[in-house]
């Protein structure tokens, strides 16, 4: 059982002694971003108390292997790949057991992630147990919403899920807008720049995904795609036509009028159902253009004493989706 609450942390690229992403050709610095994150931390922020494994010694390989510390029987691998071979500019994949960044058994679908425009940028919450990471153009908060560059932020969800009463030994998860199955040294696939979680252009609503989490009771391990359902309060498709005053499209009417939290749960294979940790709906509709026609992607919400970031479900850069996906930045997960 996942019960216990714990503070989260918030960083940003714009807090003093941050790191910077940096990308060129093939190779990012995101273990840069991670070491400071998970481990070492930097400025006045320390990091979330996960434990930096093993660094490949093999040359080229430039692969980095993180634990954090989970609420189930076994703690999870995330191993960091910086220097793909196709143009992604960072790679990550969750492991059961790791002998080297190379050898690896039971793992999931990779994630591959790319971005080519700049100002790069990135934002990140978590603790111990879980990490959600965006990535995103400068300034996207601020950008028209008709801009073909500045369009959902590249979100990604590692760690810990909300086992919800299950005692099983794997309770963790990847959740990226592109995944791939397979190792990362087969991997061909240069990834998103933009999305939510499971969805670059889709709704989080899916079916056969390359697999999010690893092995669960009573199914053995494969390579094999799962059946993923990613669900929650949510406007399903198109546009919302204002009614009554709602949606809305201004940030301190829909922080006044806010009534319903939700949070987004995970269902793997129609038998197994998670909770995400501080991923949330809230009702009624924020249309992500504001008033001013700029988008509302991350921009900081307050809402009943506790902050968020949020964002659409889809890539989409248009301002007729509301955001149904909010990252809770401060208090308890």
């Amino acid at each position: 059982m996942q019960c216990r609450l714990m503070a989260v942390t918030y960083y940003d690229s714009e807090d003093a002694g941050a790191p910077q992403f940096t990308f060129s050709g093939t190779t990012s610095n995101i273990t840069e971003i991670f070491d400071a994150i998970l481990v070492n931390g930097y400025g006045s922020k320390p990091g979330l108390g996960w434990t930096k494994e093993m660094v490949s010694e093999i040359e080229g390989s430039d692969r980095t292997v993180y634990k954090n510390k989970s609420a189930s029987q076994e703690d999870m691998y995330l191993l960091v790949e910086t220097n793909p071979a196709n143009g992604a500019a960072f790679r990550l994949q969750i492991a059961e057991s790791v002998t080297s960044p190379e050898a690896y058994e039971g793992y999931s679908a990779y994630a591959a992630c790319y971005w080519q425009y700049t100002p790069r940028v990135w934002k990140a919450v978590g603790d111990e147990r879980t990490l959600i990471l965006f990535l995103h153009a400068g300034g996207l908060e601020n950008q028209s919403v008709g801009n073909a560059i500045f369009r959902s932020p590249l979100t990604l969800y590692v760690g810990d899920v909300d086992t919800m009463n299950m005692d099983i030994p794997r309770g963790w998860a990847l959740l990226a807008p592109s995944m791939t199955k397979g190792l990362l040294s087969a991997s061909t696939s240069n990834g998103a720049y933009a999305g939510t979680l499971v969805g670059a252009d889709q709704s989080l609503i899916s079916y056969s995904r390359p697999r999010v989490m690893t092995s669960l009771p009573g199914i053995n391990w494969s390579e094999d795609d799962q059946a993923v359902i990613c669900s929650s309060m949510h406007q399903a498709h198109g546009s919302v036509n204002e009614k009554n005053g709602f949606p809305t499209k201004d940030i301190s009417e829909f922080e006044q009028n806010a009534i319903a939290r939700v949070p987004w749960f995970l269902m793997i294979e129609q038998k197994f159902m998670f909770r995400l940790r501080g991923v949330f709906n809230i009702f009624p509709w924020l249309i992500q253009n504001g008033s001013d026609s700029k988008l509302h992607h991350l921009k900081p919400l307050t809402v009943d004493g506790i902050t968020y970031r949020g964002t659409t479900y889809k890539g989409n850069r248009y301002g007729n989706f509301p955001m149904t996906a909010y990252i809770q930045t401060s208090g308890d997960w």
